[in-house]
């Protein structure tokens, strides 16, 4: 649709906007007599100029209300042929109607030339319906005609400012440059959040009718570069032809995707086409098991659908997983190693004892540690940068719980603690790392404090036992260094005891919770997920305790999470076991074993068990309520 002001009556011929029957019927047929006109042109426009009902369209598309001279000057330049620069001079000296009416010619004709949108769209907004039907009435009474009415008025404003901004779209030629155009106009104007929407609303519909033709073609592009990463090309060009197709169909929706974001909502079109997108990223994932060319799908779709707020949101959670799943994956040679040395775990210790965990030695610690620096450094940025430490320290939970070799889960940490100094790894895995290696320094303390007093060797047992006193960050620890002193100084019977039972406590307080922290790896990408933590095992139990009867024994052997009620039971045994040790002192040797007896039990049915979050807290207040229960019991569970 073009709009040529020069084709108005008024400007054709001429003619004043307050000019009445007899001038008006001499300036058509001068017009005739001159050649300007036919007769059945003459006719059409005579009849619109003198009929009050069609004369308001000619006279709201001509210059409304101008000075004669200007008004004058401006017809003389669009009967000529004439340039952008003839024109656009005269524009700020127009009030509102008028300049939409110089604006909508000066687009229509060189909108290739000059984006006039946005000035367009300000003048139509800036037009009153009440001036504009003053304006006109002021000109009727002039030229002797009946006046007009205000319903009539707006609507014949509203249909010239519909033709004026599809003329003015329609002057751009240039597909991108009209999207440009459009985006700029919503952009400015969507800012504005105090504006009504529904005059930018009429603009849009109109720039994605003119585009419609153009967007479909585009938008099968699309699907065929879709269809191909489905069959299976995902090669760097395939993948680049594809960002570059969605790249095109997305410039088009634009202004769509910009007025319905600054509604608070989705653009349909591009919340489809998104979908669909994302979806082919989860499928190649999921179904081909091709995380590389999904994460760089994901990507595009990142970069493409960001006018899409939610999208955005799954986009990036999709990306984290498909990311970890990809680290995941170069986790497998540390887990393959790890696995294999197993197979020869008493090997594994001797090796560990000898070389240690570090790089440049002997042996399968040195062998491990290639591999664990080579998941460090892969997995680094991802949301599985943890997962390297924490199989490590896995490792370290088994020689000592399970095989009982203290010292190379010793030398396993120092190792681990001692690459943590060169790439540091997240500030929760580095402070367990700290936290497992003071634990297993304090009970490789009491291992050695326990052999020398086993041996009669007080003096090397009391020195060693003050040393560790001193080193040891634990308050609990400390205490219990002190009062082995204390012990070891007074020669009492019931030292030995004391000593080993300790050393198994620790053991416990500082390994039992490391499966918490043990996510499963290879997760899904979707909208929604959820993950599960790793159970490791246990082992076998002691006959009945007098216990409360919602809690379950745990069986002896039994790798799966406990229940609540099973829960229930080892943190009551637990604490029953912590007053019971309180009192240690006063036990004859019989007790002591007995107590003895019962830590072992613990251990065994509770130690490296899983559970719920969410029961260990509601068990926290079953233990606030029974705590003078509780304490009483342990007082008296080894007499």
């Amino acid at each position: 649709m073009s709009f040529d002001l020069a084709t108005n009556p008024f400007i054709a011929l001429g003619l004043a906007t307050d000019a009445d029957v007899h001038a008006t019927t001499d300036q058509i047929q001068d017009a005739i007599d001159d050649g300007v006109v036919g007769e059945d042109k003459a006719n059409r426009i005579r009849q619109v100029l003198t009929t009050p009902r069609l004369r308001i369209d000619a006279e709201l598309g001509a210059l409304l209300d101008v000075e004669p001279k200007l008004a004058s000057s401006i017809s003389s330049a669009l009967r000529k042929q004439h340039k952008v620069e003839d024109l656009e001079p005269f524009v700020r000296s127009l009030h509102s109607l008028p300049r939409s009416n110089l604006l909508a010619h000066l687009a229509s004709v060189f909108g290739s030339e000059r984006n006039y949108l946005m000035d367009l769209y300000e003048a139509q907004e800036a037009c009153a319906v009440g001036s504009v039907l003053d304006a006109v009435n002021d000109e009727r009474t002039k030229a002797s005609l009946p006046p007009a009415d205000r319903k009539s008025v707006e609507a014949a404003l509203e249909a010239l400012f519909r033709r004026q901004m599809q003329a003015a779209v329609d002057g751009i030629s240039d597909p991108e440059s009209r999207a440009t155009a459009v985006v700029d106009l919503v952009t400015v104007t969507v800012a504005f959040s105090d504006r009504d929407f529904d005059r930018l609303d009429a603009v849009v519909d109109i720039y994605a009718q003119s585009v419609v033709g153009e967007l479909s073609r585009r938008e099968e592009q699309v699907q065929s570069r879709i269809q191909r990463v489905r069959d299976g090309k995902r090669g760097d060009t395939d993948l680049a032809t594809l960002r570059d197709a969605v790249a095109r169909w997305m410039s088009l929706t634009r202004p769509m995707q910009l007025l319905d974001e600054g509604k608070g909502r989705d653009e349909p079109r591009t919340r489809e086409l998104y979908e669909q997108f994302n979806n082919l990223g989860v499928s190649v994932a999921n179904d081909d098991g091709d995380s590389a060319t999904a994460l760089r799908l994901l990507h595009i779709a990142h970069e493409m659908f960001d006018a899409l707020p939610g999208a955005v949101e799954q986009i990036d959670d999709n990306i984290r997983i498909v990311r970890g799943n990809l680290a995941f994956q170069k986790l497998q040679p540390l887990i393959r190693g790890i696995e294999d040395a197993e197979t020869n775990v008493h090997g594994l210790n001797r090796d560990l004892k000898r070389w240690g965990f570090e790089g440049g030695r002997k042996g399968k610690g040195a062998e491990l540690h290639g591999l664990f620096v080579a998941a460090v450094d892969a997995t680094k940025g991802t949301e599985v940068e943890e997962r390297p430490w924490e199989i490590i320290r896995g490792l370290a939970v088994r020689l000592t719980n399970e095989h009982k070799f203290a010292e190379s889960s010793a030398a396993l940490l120092r190792g681990a603690l001692r690459h943590a100094q060169t790439v540091a790894p997240p500030k929760d895995a580095l402070e367990r790392l700290r936290s497992d290696f003071a634990t297993l320094t304090d009970n490789l303390a009491l291992m050695s404090v326990t052999a020398h007093v086993s041996g009669g060797r007080l003096g090397l047992a009391l020195n060693e036992a003050m040393q560790a006193r001193a080193a040891t960050r634990d308050e609990d620890n400390k205490r219990i260094f002190g009062e082995l002193v204390e012990a070891i100084q007074k020669r009492k019977s019931s030292r030995r005891v004391k000593l080993w039972v300790f050393g198994v406590i620790a053991a416990f307080v500082g390994f039992v919770i490391l499966n918490d922290h043990l996510e499963a790896q290879g997760r899904r990408p979707s909208t929604t997920r959820s993950s599960s933590a790793v159970s490791t095992a246990s082992q076998p139990p002691l006959a009945g305790h007098e216990l409360d009867s919602e809690a379950s024994i745990p069986r002896i052997g039994d790798t799966s999470a406990l229940t609540k009620s099973e829960l229930r039971w080892c943190r009551f045994q637990s604490f029953r076991l912590d007053e019971a040790m309180k009192g240690q002192a006063s036990l004859s040797y019989a007790q002591n074993e007995r107590l003895n007896g019962f830590i072992d039990e613990w251990n065994q049915r509770c130690v490296d068990r899983q559970y719920r979050n969410g029961d260990w807290s509601a068990l926290d207040t079953e233990l606030s309520t029974r705590r003078a229960i509780l304490e009483f019991e342990g007082r008296n569970l080894a007499k």
